[in-house]
């Protein structure tokens, strides 16, 4: 499994404040909506939402964010059929300190069964190891943390033509990215059911431990090839 761990340094909230408590367009993007047609037409719609996006963010908090993701072995877990592994709550514990302490997690246990593959920070200057000095660096090069709150652009229009048209084609743009999404996910569990397909290579072996003053023995007998499970003959009755 894999486990992502972040860790925020937030700087500061920026905010939009409403005009009379309405949001008023700069000049670019009223120009932009005013070229809108009446008539519905993908390309011009899709256009606009590439530019433009799909909605108007009003608050975000920026500053910086040290990430890890960090492939961990299932069998690190405790379960009904190995009681010598950690909790849910100990490994936890031992993923937060991987992130937040400069030093080892001093558990050979864990860091056996650990591998770090993604270990990086965003915002402020990367090139900088010292978590301090990096922390500093993040007062000019902050990076977007969270978006707070947001409206859809049509909830920004007046035009009720125009509104259901950009309605449209939000609904649009955000069902294809979701099965884009959905294509990803089942082409790496294809992908994952394939492996599971391929050949291996195997040994027999033979041997015995310690017998008194026997020492152990191991001998390699032979060595063949595993086939899939699609290639077990049927069961004979």
């Amino acid at each position: 499994m894999i486990a992502i761990i972040q860790h925020l340094y937030p700087l500061y909230t920026l905010e939009i404040q409403p005009t009379n408590t309405h949001l008023e367009l700069n000049t670019h993007a009223q120009q932009a909506i005013d070229r809108l047609p009446f008539i519905y037409d993908a390309k011009t719609y899709k256009d606009f939402l590439d530019v433009w996006g799909t909605h108007v963010i009003l608050e975000t908090t920026v500053g910086g964010m040290h990430e890890k993701q960090i492939l961990v072995k299932d069998c690190i877990l405790q379960s009904n059929y190995f009681t010598d592994g950690l909790s849910e709550t100990e490994l936890e514990l031992r993923l937060k300190t991987d992130i937040l302490s400069p030093t080892s997690v001093n558990d050979n246990y864990y860091e056996n069964r650990r591998r770090i593959i993604v270990d990086h920070r965003i915002g402020g200057d990367p090139s900088v190891n010292n978590t301090d000095q990096w922390k500093q660096s993040l007062d000019d090069k902050p990076a977007l943390l969270k978006i707070n709150k947001y409206i859809s652009w049509p909830d920004l229009i007046n035009n009720s033509t125009i509104k259901a048209n950009l309605q449209i084609a939000i609904t649009y743009r955000i069902k294809s990215a979701a099965d884009v999404r959905t294509d990803e996910i089942d082409q790496v569990e294809q992908q994952k059911l394939a492996e599971l397909f391929v050949q291996r290579s195997a040994q027999g072996v033979i041997g015995h431990g310690s017998r008194g003053p026997v020492p152990p023995y191991w001998e390699i007998i032979k060595e063949f090839i595993l086939q899939n499970e699609q290639r077990c003959p049927e069961v004979r009755r």
